[in-house]
């Protein structure tokens, strides 16, 4: 499997449709094991700091352990619906 022994952490997944879901559902069918992160927005505040300043924060986290194991690949997608919000 293209994706075994590797881990996605993926945002945006739990709600159960959307960007975040399908590539959840695909990287597990290729194998990966996902970590679905979610948040339950109720104020705009909030969404904005996960969606602007949730890879740098995640980024950071993961970089350390990416290096101690000899390399990886931190890939950020977005979607329509962050256009959507700003309006």
């Amino acid at each position: 499997m293209l994706l075994e022994s590797k881990t996605a952490i993926i945002t945006g997944a739990g709600a159960g449709r959307g960007i975040g879901f399908a590539t959840a559902k695909l990287f597990a069918e290729h194998g990966a094991r996902t970590a679905l992160l979610d948040i339950d927005a109720t104020e705009y505040d909030a969404v904005m700091n996960v969606n602007l300043r949730g890879n740098f924060h995640m980024a950071q986290a993961v970089i350390p352990h990416m290096r101690h194991r000899g390399g990886g690949a931190i890939v950020c997608i977005s979607s329509i619906a962050g256009r959507m919000m700003a309006r």
